[in-house]
């Protein structure tokens, strides 16, 4: 009983916060959203609400941030100001509050799924408020700059030294308002990054599902099929669920902020203000998005604002009396952008610029794993998420192709039924331009899945309005297909959630712990483990570089050693070490003293001089890997990190070391090893000179090579030159290891 309880109380926050931000979302919002919602909108406010907060806030914050104020010097003024217009809507306007409650009930019920769907990790795996993700590890730059930001003004990171990961969203992306609405809800909660990030990024992915209901009845009609459809074709999409799990925090805000950009598009295009040759409420709201879009994320700008180009050319030719109106209004759009935001804008203009003609020419990953390597472009039916490109293989090529163009066809009737066909057209031009040039012009996988969810949920309105229209026809026949695309929707999702469960990275409690140094009152600078083998996995260093620079348990060091036949970290140097777990082997050092272990970690003063291992009480002149505890003192450059076994591969195209003789002058060197494949040649220098090469086979065999000139006793540094590289995947079938590989060693001896 004890311990039921005690995990439902570890359960409750992770469920309780969540709701506690969309309610403050809503509270915060509700009164301003009544207050400037242009009339043909004001039915819509229940779910505007809480992106009037999200938009206001990133608008207002970033501003008084480049002004030198932080956060937590903002915020309840702020929200005083929101509070103050609540209460003078509700006291003074009193307007009339309208609410729809069948479909309002189903759209809370449809956060409400995917919340828990989301968070489904943290509540069954983890337990505790934390941040997690798939594989990828940009979260850590929205983490560490959404905890600078609650007590530092953007405007000092541009004055004084800050991190890396906080110089790459602040100083050089101009990323300012995806982490500062992390920091707004971080100061008022009083959290640190690392419990709340991906809980942020789960809650924006929420709250966008409704607004795509908004733009289907504005286009189309209310619909409870269609809110059924667009809710469950979004908020369960695996393509979109995917850049969630993977931590695109900027993205998922991008989704909101899009589909705000097509309400009021199509509203403000489809109303009479549009005529009138003067500033007006749309002109406002649409110039403060456009510029809280490059405050927060510009990359995927031209998607919104290139179609209002073609969009006025087709006005042009065909509607030429309503051009000077229509160019009017998106001057004063523009107006308002440039007022409030140049100077994000052109530094985005200028990056981005770099940034298309640049590219990704050899299809690099750039943060996401791809999970099938044969036809990883989505397909139409794919898109729509029915069919997963990250769990299954490729559907038989028949088959793709004809539920694709049914795909293709239902999105074509959707743009024809609904409202105001020649923005809908000047959208699809550009959307299918970018599919062309990044799928079969530049043949990148990774920028077609970019372009690909960013028009995603628009495709996923036209598709829903093309499948509403065509089941008002023939009910019994579409209702069939629709709940058959349902459960496909349904499996696909389930299936990429369950692999999150099982699969996903954690700041596990051994990267908190690094937090009990705080009571060593430590002085000295201390070298994480990556300053030692900078194979050390991704996630491991980033987490234990936060916790242990980033939470001010150490300052970073600056002093590191340069000789390559040495550890970068200089004789006597303070070094955090991992102890061994089920996952990770330790790293085998040879310390002079051990100042601070707990349950994951020791501290202390690392033995690296040559005086230091000459005195050591280890025999030093061989290495039998895995079976000693200080080879990782002595092999330094080119070596892949342990892997719990008794051999280690050499990586690079050089690899050093250095070996101890203590009672004996060496005679001879020795090694047991193989390579991949053959021809390998390995060339080797002992204190840069050269004793020879070997021909190293692909089997185990032991290699011998005498030492014919004299060597003192002492430290020796070694050097071996590898003739060729192999790829495990290139030389056994069925292996997916592409890591470049060159020999593998069992044992090195010098005696």
């Amino acid at each position: 009983m004890v311990t039921i309880f005690s995990k439902l109380m570890n359960i409750f926050p992770i469920v309780f916060f969540p709701f506690a931000h969309i309610i403050i979302l809503f509270l915060l919002g509700f009164g301003l959203t009544l207050l400037i919602l242009p009339k043909s909108l004001k039915t819509f406010w229940l779910w505007l609400s809480p992106w009037t907060t999200i938009v206001v806030s990133i608008f207002i914050l970033v501003i008084a941030g480049l002004f030198g104020l932080s956060v937590k010097q903002i915020i309840w003024p702020l929200i005083i100001v929101f509070l103050g217009i609540d209460l003078y809507v509700l006291f003074k306007i009193r307007p009339t509050i309208a609410f729809n409650i069948k479909e309002d009930f189903l759209l809370a019920g449809f956060i409400l799924i995917t919340l828990v769907l989301n968070l489904s990790p943290l509540i069954r795996h983890d337990r505790t408020m934390n941040t997690i993700s798939l594989g990828n590890n940009d979260v850590i730059v929205y983490t560490t700059t959404g905890d600078y930001l609650k007590n530092n003004p953007i405007s000092k990171s541009f004055k004084e030294h800050v991190e890396q990961s906080v110089g790459v969203v602040l100083l050089h992306g101009y990323r300012w308002g995806t982490p500062i609405i992390n920091s707004f809800f971080l100061a008022i909660f009083n959290f640190e990054g690392y419990q709340y990030t991906y809980i942020s990024q789960v809650i924006l992915f929420s709250l966008f599902i409704p607004l795509g209901y908004v733009l289907f009845k504005i286009l189309f009609g209310p619909s409870i099929v269609g809110l059924i459809m667009v809710s469950i074709f979004t908020g369960l999409n695996v393509n979109l669920l995917y850049i969630l799990y993977h931590d695109f925090f900027g993205q998922i805000l991008f989704g909101g902020i899009e589909m705000l950009f097509f309400i009021f598009f199509y509203s403000y295009f489809d109303t009479s203000k549009v005529t009138i040759n003067r500033f007006n409420i749309y002109d406002f709201i649409l110039g403060i998005l456009i510029t809280v879009l490059y405050f927060s994320y510009h990359e995927p700008a031209i998607f919104i604002l290139a179609p209002l180009g073609i969009f006025l050319l087709i006005i042009f030719f065909k509607k030429k009396k309503y051009f000077k109106y229509y160019l009017s209004a998106l001057l004063r759009v523009a107006f308002i952008t440039i007022i409030t935001g140049a100077t994000s804008i052109v530094h985005a203009m200028i990056v981005d610029f770099q940034q298309a003609f640049r590219g990704n020419p050899n299809n690099d990953p750039i943060g996401w794993q791809l999970f099938r390597s044969k036809i990883p472009y989505a397909n139409p039916f794919e898109a729509m998420g029915f069919y997963s490109i990250h769990n299954f293989e490729p559907l038989p090529t028949i088959l793709a192709v004809v539920v694709s163009i049914a795909v293709i066809l239902i999105i074509v009737r959707g743009m024809i039924k609904g409202k105001y066909k020649i923005l809908t057209t000047s959208y699809i031009l550009i959307f299918l331009l970018f599919y062309y040039w990044t799928a079969i012009s530049q043949h990148n996988f990774f920028s077609y899945n970019r372009a690909l969810t960013y028009s995603l949920p628009f495709m996923v309105v036209l598709f829903s309005i093309g499948l509403v229209d065509l089941y008002k026809n023939k009910k019994h026949f579409w209702g069939v297909v629709i709940m058959l695309l349902i459960g496909l929707e349904l499996w696909s999702a389930i299936k990429l959630n369950k692999r999150f469960i099982t699969e996903h990275l954690s700041i596990e409690k051994q990267f908190i712990s690094i937090l009990d140094l705080k009571n060593r009152n430590i002085k000295e600078p201390i070298y994480s483990e990556n300053f030692i083998e900078d194979q050390t996995p991704l996630w491991k260093q980033i987490w234990t570089n936060y916790f242990l620079y980033s939470r001010k348990i150490s300052s970073e060091p600056i002093i590191i050693n340069s000789d390559q036949f040495e550890n970068k970290v200089p004789n006597n140097g303070l070094a955090l070490i991992f102890k061994p777990t089920p996952w990770f082997a330790a790293r085998k050092i040879i310390f002079n003293d051990i100042i601070f272990s707990n349950d994951y970690y020791l501290v202390g003063h690392i033995c690296n001089s040559d005086d230091c291992l000459t005195k050591s009480k280890y025999k030093l002149n061989n290495i039998k890997i895995g079976n000693n505890d200080f080879e990782d003192s002595l092999l330094i450059n080119g070596w892949n990190i342990s892997e719990g076994g008794e051999t280690r591969w050499a990586n690079e195209k050089e690899s050093t070391l250095r070996l101890v003789t203590k009672d004996n002058y060496p005679v001879n060197f020795t090694v047991e090893a193989l390579s991949l494949g053959k021809p390998q040649e390995m060339t080797v220098y002992i204190d840069n000179q050269l004793l020879g090469k070997i021909s190293i086979g692909t089997e185990w065999k032991n290699y011998n090579l005498p030492v014919n000139y004299f060597l003192n006793q002492g430290v020796h540094k070694i050097k071996f030159v590898y003739s060729n590289g192999y790829r495990p995947m290139d030389v056994i079938p069925g292996n997916l290891d592409g890591r470049t590989l060159y020999v593998n060693f069992k044992e090195i001896n010098l005696e």
